[in-house]
């Protein structure tokens, strides 16, 4: 998944860890590392935050090797374990400075789920003000768990102000399975929270085909 740098509000920790990789402080011992390493390619940055050093010899346990004159010899270092490159975190392009994550782990090298809670919070307080919701209450407890509080990246203030219109209300409800109550957003109803916070941060398109709602992953004007 690209990541929206300057939304995400991150540039000056992107613009760090760079500085770190590019000059690192030579004189650290590998042995101390507790997790991460970067690979650095020709275009990339490949970085991985599994553990580095792995013992695998313990009490119960010992690891032996093949010695010089092939017989088996106690291994008793630790050792550098490499994860496959199916196994990444994060990638960062050298050139463009954009940065793609694998997977939630990776949102920890940015801290970047603060940044998702701060715009979700910053967004429903928007709404709140509008008072255009049955259940401000509801509405935000949805909002907040994990999945939603990531789209809130992508909040639409437009699309909050342009649904404040009864008409275009009762329009945006019918396309959008959302339903309405005493002239507001029935954020009472849980299917109809979902579709709400969908719409409004532009995870809700309609399927020109059958005319029915459907989820998207990201929404952008065609260039023509």
């Amino acid at each position: 998944m690209k990541i929206d740098v300057n939304e995400l509000d991150i540039k000056l920790k992107l613009d760090s860890l760079i500085e770190s990789i590019e000059n690192p402080k030579r004189e650290s011992n590998w042995l101390e590392f507790e997790k991460g390493y970067v690979l650095s390619t020709d275009k990339y940055y490949i970085i991985y935050l599994s553990r580095v050093v792995k013992i695998l010899q313990t009490k119960s346990s010992s690891v032996f090797v093949l010695g010089r004159d092939n017989e088996f010899v106690k291994f008793e270092n630790k050792l550098l374990k490499l994860s496959n490159q199916s196994q990444y975190d994060v990638i960062i392009d050298k050139n463009t400075k954009d940065v793609y994550l694998a997977n939630f782990t990776a949102e920890n090298l940015f801290d970047i789920e603060s940044t998702f809670a701060k715009k979700c919070n910053s967004s429903l307080n928007k709404i709140l003000d509008s008072a255009i919701v049955t259940n401000f209450d509801n509405l935000k407890e949805l909002s907040l768990m994990k999945r939603n509080s990531r789209y809130y990246i992508n909040f639409k203030e437009s699309r909050l102000k342009y649904i404040m219109d009864k008409q275009k209300m009762k329009q945006i409800c019918t396309k959008f399975a959302i339903n309405i109550k005493n002239n507001k957003i029935d954020t009472d109803d849980k299917i109809s929270t979902n579709n709400f916070i969908k719409f409004l941060c532009n995870k809700g398109m309609v399927d020109p085909c059958d005319n029915s709602p459907v989820e998207v992953s990201n929404a952008k004007k065609w260039e023509s």
